[in-house]
């Protein structure tokens, strides 16, 4: 399955933050530099030590101008709970629907559960995709890598 690319513009989809407000991703992403976290499941091992990750570095990318969301198929009553319970600082967004999995082409069925996120990362500056990287279900993405990566594109915007 190939997912979006370097340069394509984000799909204006549509995605519920954890006030349930419906929010477009092509709005969200169109001015600054955001990077998109889709990730499979709250409440899971590896899905906790992603977001973490990028927790224990989020001073790192606000200092660097990188906006950070979560992206899941959880219900935004669920994103509530778990954000608080990560001390997350950094929105997670529900996309209910599958819409954005599907759009961004990161949708798997996994255990009999189709549009399953798969675990991948968006760097996204100004609504253009500029960085994107694909996980298998059980690693980790490496959110020094990432941190470097905005870095290095903000220095050359």
């Amino acid at each position: 399955m190939a997912m979006l690319e370097q340069g394509a513009r984000i799909p204006d989809v549509t995605v519920f933050d954890e006030d349930t407000v419906a929010v477009s991703m092509a709005e969200l992403t169109a001015e600054g530099t955001v990077l998109l976290a889709f990730y499979l499941y709250d409440w899971t091992d590896t899905c906790r030590n992603q977001l973490r990750g990028l927790r224990d570095r989020q001073e790192q990318f606000d200092a660097a101008g990188v906006r950070l969301f979560g992206v899941s198929r959880d219900s935004p009553y669920s994103h509530i709970k778990y954000s608080q319970q990560q001390w997350l600082k950094f929105p997670l967004l529900s996309d209910w629907s599958g819409d954005a999995v599907r759009a961004f082409d990161v949708a798997q069925s996994l255990d009999g559960l189709e549009d399953t996120p798969i675990r991948s990362c968006f760097l996204v500056t100004d609504g253009v995709i500029v960085g994107t990287w694909r996980y298998g279900d059980d690693e980790m993405p490496d959110a020094e890598e990432l941190l470097t990566a905005a870095r290095g594109h903000l220095s050359t915007t």
